[in-house]
């Protein structure tokens, strides 16, 4: 898809997002975090796209959870 909407591409600050193929036996919501497709993993896009600190956005349990530093059951999932 990157290849389709590379016209569009705004510079460094383009993002693209993508499937990872890893969690085959999890449940949706693990499986959209281990492949950095959930909700908050689009949200830090975005707000690295747009310039924006992510802590204006999520408290620090979550910014730890997306740093790999916190389980994620309970806090994005």
């Amino acid at each position: 898809m990157a290849d389709v909407l590379w016209p569009l591409d705004t510079g460094r600050r383009a993002v693209f997002l993508g499937s990872t193929n890893h969690g085959d036996t999890l449940d949706t919501a693990g499986m959209l975090f281990v492949n950095r497709l959930s909700w908050a993993h689009v949200l830090k896009a975005c707000a690295r796209s747009m310039a924006i600190d992510l802590l204006q956005l999520r408290d620090e349990p979550e910014i730890d959870t997306l740093e790999g530093r916190r389980d994620p059951q309970g806090t994005i999932a």
